[in-house]
């Protein structure tokens, strides 16, 4: 699972749903998510207030030293996973793989190097599609791991993907939307990423924002209908720099499909930086201090090199 889609992707067929423009992604296994799901029976959602903060805005970057032990453990089997494929730990591609079946996972990830870190407040152990994920519902209930260990990166800025089974408990009515993810970096390092789902004052809208070198924001805009609160999906986001000049930088599927961005997303080739051993990768909210919540679980963190 997991893996760039850039290139020969680009050839399959489109197909209109009223999502907008789709087409499959030919490396991951509907069938497969749809059983698991329907064996998981579902969940419900309970949304929590996050203040009056709004995902529009800029952030700087996480700034945090994390550890610097290495992770190193195997990924589990086919049957640990529901009968979903759990990532090769040999994968040359693979940077992360965090199954989040307990906070250990965040603290030493099964394939990845350094040391990860919780929130103020630990995010809460869930039942999901593939065992057990994390849910966080308050500002400082976040999770995160470091970008760099000093020798060896985690992400790679310029190329790579990021795939997870993600549950949101956000609703449409929520003012000030929820910070999914920030793959921070942004200043002086280049290449940060983030991701969010935003308010109705903001169209209720997916936003997915790629900042350069120098800390340009280059964003992507989604229609928030692919993202149903209180249903797990399976979410893969692909970024890439060196696009051409009519490009996208980012990809989007849910569920194995492809998902079109809206008029106004960037395009055209860009510089990034380096991973930093002074950034992190949050899940759950855009700051370590707090910020807004994400308001969602989490499962199952993979990310590759798109190089």
């Amino acid at each position: 699972m997991g893996g760039m889609h850039w290139g020969a992707a680009g050839a399959l067929l489109f197909v209109g749903m009223s999502s907008g423009c789709v087409r499959a992604n030919p490396k991951y296994d509907v069938q497969g998510l749809e059983a698991a799901v329907d064996d998981d029976g579902g969940s419900e959602s309970g949304s929590a207030s996050t203040g009056s903060d709004e995902v529009g805005g800029d952030a700087g970057s996480a700034g945090t030293e994390p550890g610097a032990t290495s992770g190193g453990t195997s990924a589990g089997s086919d049957e640990d996973s529901g009968g979903i494929p759990i990532p090769d730990p040999d994968d040359p591609d693979l940077m992360l793989y965090a199954s989040l079946d307990s906070l250990a996972s965040v603290q030493s990830p099964e394939v990845g190097v350094g040391s990860g870190m919780v929130g103020a407040v630990a995010p809460e152990q869930v039942e999901s599609p593939v065992g057990f994920g994390l849910r966080s519902v308050l500002p400082t209930q976040w999770f995160a791991f470091p970008q760099h260990d000093g020798q060896v990166a985690n992400i790679d800025h310029a190329a790579g993907s990021l795939s997870m089974f993600l549950l949101s408990e956000a609703t449409q009515v929520d003012i000030g939307g929820a910070a999914l993810f920030s793959l921070a970096g942004v200043i002086p390092d280049g290449g940060g990423l983030r991701m969010a789902t935003t308010g109705p004052l903001e169209g209720n809208e997916i936003i997915v924002d790629y900042y350069d070198i120098d800390g340009q924001n280059h964003r992507t805009y989604y229609p928030g209908s692919v993202l149903p609160p209180g249903a797990w999906v399976r979410l893969e986001l692909d970024w890439r720099a060196d696009v051409g000049v009519d490009e996208h930088n980012i990809e989007l599927w849910i569920d194995g499909e492809w998902i079109e961005p809206l008029p106004g997303s960037a395009t055209g080739p860009m510089e990034v930086g380096p991973a930093s051993a002074k950034d992190v990768m949050i899940f759950g909210s855009w700051l370590l201090g707090g910020g807004i919540s994400a308001r969602a679980r989490f499962d199952e963190i993979e990310i590759y090199s798109g190089l």
